[in-house]
């Protein structure tokens, strides 16, 4: 009787999603969902624009909980399928569908005498549904944030060299910033680069579109570094050296980190010596003596 459930599920999901599928009619809109998705976030992109709206109409355009989320998901970048809105609506929708479906399924089960499950442990079940159905679609996003933030302290000291020998030829910080862009290798700095600059042609004034970029980023090296071009362009000082000398200092305090953690991998490596590799060398040393001393008696 299992097959027959599962198939029973399976129908009921189809229609569900068959009556809410009708929702998206906006072909351009749904042609650039498919640059950033693919498999089975975009055959549930209907479901998500018809949740996200119902949450809107409900909670209002701009909630908490949304502003929350568009605020984990600010130095995302693209690496990110989902939007504030649509992953709320896919916790939403996870939530009211999954541990539905899973209780359902078990009572099912149960009626049909296919397998027995204690009520406690069914509800546990269905509970941890629930919460695995909130926590999964986020869990992503600290990890993502992370490995971009590496990336472009990584490639910060780079971008440094590069705008001191655009600014040295006598350009512009704007025009620098663009040359910049396009000499960077593609990732997570090219990006915030190019949003910078797209900020700045939308109207946003220079120093606050580069503020927003530090505020993003979260990094302490970052933070100094575009203030020093902020506090440059305000007074009118000569920044090419500054940003040259910068580099070098980043470059530095890299370097410095790395022998740290070198120097700190000794003391890391005692723990699993002591537990794994002395007992083991131990028995190979005094296990023959200890062989030999038993059977002389």
């Amino acid at each position: 009787m299992t097959i027959p459930l599962l198939l029973i599920f399976c129908a009921i999901f189809l229609l569900v999603f068959s009556t809410l599928s009708n929702f998206v009619r906006d072909e351009a809109a749904y042609t650039a969902m498919r640059r950033r998705r693919s498999g089975f976030l975009l055959w549930i992109t209907p479901a998500l624009t018809r949740v996200s709206v119902w949450i809107q109409n409900l909670l209002g355009p701009n909630n908490a909980i949304e502003r929350a989320i568009r605020n984990q998901l600010r130095f995302v970048g693209n690496a990110y399928p989902l939007e504030a809105a649509e992953l709320f609506a896919a916790q939403v929708l996870g939530v009211l569908v999954v541990p539905t479906a899973l209780a359902l399924f078990l009572a099912g089960a149960a009626y049909f005498d296919v397998h027995q499950i204690p009520f406690r442990q069914a509800g546990l079940i269905v509970a941890l549904s629930a919460v695995a159905c909130i926590v999964l679609p986020v869990m992503p996003i600290d990890a993502i944030v992370k490995r971009r933030r590496a990336e472009v302290l990584r490639n910060w000291p780079f971008l440094l060299d590069l705008m001191s020998i655009a600014l040295s030829s006598g350009i512009g910080l704007q025009n620098a910033l663009e040359r910049v862009a396009t000499a960077l290798p593609r990732g997570p700095l090219a990006e915030e680069i190019m949003r910078i600059l797209n900020e700045i042609r939308l109207g946003a004034a220079r120093p606050a579109a580069l503020r927003a970029f530090a505020d993003r980023a979260k990094l302490p090296l970052v933070s100094t570094s575009v203030e020093l071009i902020i506090q440059s362009e305000e007074l009118g000082t000569e920044l090419s050296s500054l940003l040259a000398e910068q580099a070098r200092d980043f470059r530095q305090t890299a370097m410095l980190r790395v022998e740290k953690k070198a120097l700190e991998a000794p003391v890391k490596m005692m723990l699993p010596m002591a537990v794994f590799i002395f007992p083991s060398i131990l028995g190979i040393l005094i296990g023959p003596v200890l062989i030999s001393f038993f059977l002389s008696k």
